[in-house]
């Protein structure tokens, strides 16, 4: 019976109750931790006491060995935790483990040339069997080392050059972290060059069959002990770009599926055949796998059968005929097959989250979405009791990197929460989410302790629930709550510790709006760097009690501004068309993209135009396409990357017609330069994602595009781009050639856009147009198209339209003529003024 040496003592006596063991073999060290537990435990037994454990031993050969065991005898009881419950002893017989050793040394294949690193413990069954009953079997060599640590690690794998290393996906998450994080600290364009090598080895992979990691990331391959050719991961779900991430680099981490009751792998991902990112594998030779459920493919309880199969639960019927019937062993783990017979899992039956709709939700599949973020150091999900069922409910321990502030860093997390949610159904979205500094707790296996996650969020929400409502209370100003709900369109009720950006969803720009609205109502006059350092409402009225009270001044901010040398107004015009036809030359004899929609573009009126963003050639790609409207376009760009240095400022000064949009402060003084453009007549370019996208999908829209739409009553023209991604993404330096297309749609007219802020209030009406913006993109992305007759004078080309966008585009241009020509020319007229 193997047992972890941190057992508690109340363990221990709940096992040896159930064992009735006749010996313990146990160090001193146990002996004096649990003090008289083991006697308690196992009265009678006799104690074996095993000192120098930390000397070398040898079983010298020639020892006399009775016959073999019968396969079905019992080899090993392995008893599972019995924290939520009476522990269970899984009775492993010699057939399990010796059926568990054939099947896996038919796939991998490992000598006496191979050295096997261990650091699992050995009561853990994954190890024994994988870590050290395979490799004996197969005449490998097994290191283990006396302590590892993370702090050691790295000189471990040096020192001992392992082949092959099984272990827990915390393990390689570390290990992937590490590598990233030394990649990061030696500068941008050392990042872009590794991004640049990981994709050319990607693409060689997928393409030819043919991964040259071990030479073009041969320093990362150094750090791991320069050896290894199989890493192994189990005991848990494995994020898909921790996979992905070694695969690139070279090393095929195959991650397996299995249970203690299995001896215990029962699938798992084999060598020669390509990554498909969060599957386990197809199972082993000899193990059937059946998923319980009425749909093919859908997801149900995996069923499992086969010689690995345990033969019961020791000294106890009751629960072995729960889970065995008819040599089928019931794992209680969710899953689905795909059409190659590959096992994706979903989640454990006990582990599902079911809300007040009877929905079912898989923390399993959760966590895999959530967590891939660079800015999520751990993830655990569970479900929080709230009403007549359960909601979902994450507890993120964040990566804070270096160079941003802890501000900037949950912003990020919070950001990728509402894209991920945005692409789920409603009822699968996280609606509880809290930060936390301190490690997700974990059993000696590295699996997260839910129960205790759960009672975590419980206190951090029982926190919230007990503290005093606002109303009535005078700590918190009447005001401030006036002004608290306009901005969060009144629908939450705020209380003391009410938090702003997790309780009232408020974002950057709402909380630029909420310091505006204090300093009107409250005669206090807050920066944005003050509104950074406030977390909830409490904290804001304790930011206002600081110091006098002092009269609102005009912001600044946007005289503030690093000096910039201009050239002359008409040399200026002159440069500014020379990169125009540059640019033209580009597109037109390189890139060549094909524009959809163009009937589309109104040329009566101003307009706020809005696009996916992907890469650098959008901006000018954007303006190729809309042609004449186009060449007087103003985009907005990041203050913080085009206006970061003196010649970056020169040439958006006199080269472009960008204006500086700052993305982290003073945002309505950003956006308020935008409106002024809009008011002015003039069109305006806003990539509502606020930065490139990583992937080339659309992200979610910032909140600023809806409160640029609805202040300056513009109609809005959604651009969706396609293929710019392959061209040049985010973190490559060299552009290549990849079919690209633009696709444009007909006008959100502003009056709809007002019909629909009508429905809330404050900030909360920029986030729903901003919503409305987003989907008119996607939409606009995923329309059907059909040819259109060419037309005189396009030099034969049939250009291809979106079929719902395109047609009675010069019939809405006619309507809107008298409508929208007057408020263009009283625009022209205040600019002039």
């Amino acid at each position: 019976v193997p047992l972890d040496p941190m057992v508690s003592a109340d363990e221990l006596r709940a096992i040896g109750e159930i064992a009735a063991p006749k010996a313990v073999i146990r160090s001193a060290a146990v002996a004096r931790r649990l003090s008289d537990g083991i006697h308690g435990a196992a009265p009678g037994a006799v104690e074996l006491e095993l000192e120098g454990l930390d000397r070398p031993f040898v079983l010298r050969r020639g020892t006399e060995l009775r016959a073999a065991p019968e396969r079905s005898t019992a080899a090993s009881i392995v008893f599972t935790s019995g924290t939520t419950g009476a522990p269970k002893g899984v009775t492993l017989t010699h057939g399990n483990f010796a059926a568990q050793v054939q099947m896996l040394g038919k796939i991998f294949a490992l000598s006496g040339e191979d050295v096997v690193l261990s650091l699992l413990p050995l009561h853990h069954t994954l190890e024994f069997t994988c870590g050290m009953l395979l490799p004996l079997a197969c005449g490998a060599t097994v290191v283990y080392p006396l302590g590892v640590d993370a702090a050691s690690l790295a000189r471990t794998l040096a020192d001992i050059r392992p082949t092959a290393l099984v272990g827990v996906p915390a393990l390689w998450e570390a290990v992937h972290r590490r590598i990233v994080d030394e990649i990061e600290a030696r500068g941008p364009f050392v990042h872009a060059g590794f991004n640049q090598l990981c994709e050319l080895n990607r693409r060689l992979d997928r393409e030819f069959s043919v991964n040259l990691g071990s030479i073009l990331f041969k320093r990362a391959h150094d750090a791991l002990g320069g050896r290894l050719r199989l890493a192994i991961s189990g005991g848990a779900a494995l994020p898909v770009r921790v996979a992905e991430f070694f695969n690139d680099i070279g090393i095929r981490l195959l991650e397996g599926y299995g249970l203690t009751e299995a001896a215990p792998v029962v699938s798992v991902a084999r060598p020669d055949e390509p990554l498909q990112g969060g599957s386990v594998g197809k199972s082993l030779a000899g193990v059937e796998l059946r998923i319980a459920s009425s749909e093919p493919g859908g997801v149900g309880e995996i069923l499992v059968r086969g010689p690995n199969v345990m033969a019961g639960y020791y000294r106890n019927s009751a629960a072995t005929a729960e889970v065995l019937n008819d040599g089928w062993l019931h794992t209680g783990d969710l899953g689905r097959l795909d059409a190659e017979g590959r096992l994706y899992i979903v989640g454990r039956a006990k582990e599902v989250i079911v809300d007040s709709g009877g929905n079912n939700i898989y923390i399993d599949e959760l966590e895999q979405v959530y967590g891939q973020s660079p800015y999520i150091k751990e993830l655990a999900v569970v479900g929080l009791k709230v009403g007549e069922g359960e909601q979902s409910a994450a507890l993120i321990v964040p990566a804070y990197a270096k160079g941003e502030s802890r501000r900037a860093v949950e912003d990020h997390v919070l950001a990728h929460c509402d894209k991920v949610g945005a692409s789920l159904s409603p009822h699968k979205r996280i609606r509880i989410l809290r930060f936390t500094d301190t490690e997700l707790p974990r059993t000696r296996t590295r699996k997260i302790q839910r129960a205790t996650v759960a009672a975590t969020l419980a206190r951090m929400l029982g926190h919230d629930e007990s503290a005093p409502s606002v109303e009535g209370s005078a700590e918190i100003e009447p005001w401030l709550l006036e002004v608290l709900g306009q901005v969060a369109g009144g629908a939450a009720r705020i209380k003391a510790q009410t938090r702003l950006i997790e309780d009232l969803g408020l974002d950057s720009l709402a909380l630029a709006e909420l310091g505006e609205r204090i300093s009107v109502h409250g005669g206090r006059e807050l920066t944005p760097e003050d509104l950074t350092e406030v977390r909830t409402v409490a904290d804001v009225q304790r930011l206002l009690s600081q110091g006098q009270r002092r009269p609102r001044l005009p912001s600044y901010a946007r005289f503030a501004n690093p000096y910039t040398v201009t050239i002359p107004a008409p040399l200026r015009r002159l440069t500014e068309r020379a990169v125009e036809q540059a640019q033209e030359l580009v597109f037109s004899q390189w890139l060549r993209p094909r524009v959809l929609g163009r009937g589309n573009v109104p040329s009566n009126r101003n307009l706020l135009v809005i696009a996916n963003h992907s890469s650098h050639f959008d901006f000018g790609l954007v303006g190729y396409a809309l042609g004449p409207l186009g060449r007087e376009l103003v985009v907005l760009a990041a203050r913080d990357y085009f206006f970061n240095t003196p010649a970056r400022r020169f040439f958006a000064a006199n080269f472009t017609r960008l204006i500086p949009f700052d993305r982290e402060r003073a945002q309505l003084d950003s956006l308020d330069d935008a409106l002024s453009e809009l008011l002015a007549g003039r069109s305006v370019l806003m990539f509502p994602e606020g930065t490139r996208s990583l992937d080339g999908e659309i992200q979610e829209f910032k909140s600023g595009a809806g409160y640029l739409a609805l202040r300056s009553g513009c109609d809005v023209l959604p651009i969706h781009i396609r293929g710019t991604h392959e061209v040049l993404g985010k973190g490559r330096l060299i552009p290549r050639w990849s079919p690209v297309e633009v696709r444009i749609g007909r006008v959100i007219e502003a009056e709809e856009l007002r019909r629909l802020s009508d429905e809330a209030a404050g900030a909360l009406s920029y986030r729903l147009l901003a919503d409305r913006m987003r989907q008119g993109v996607v939409e606009l992305g995923a329309a059907p198209l059909r040819p259109v007759t060419p037309r005189s004078g396009e030099g034969g080309i049939a250009e291809r339209v979106v079929a719902e966008h395109a047609e009675d585009a010069s019939a809405e241009d006619q309507r809107c003529t008298a409508r929208e020509g007057a408020r263009r020319t009283r625009g022209r007229g205040r600019a002039k003024a």
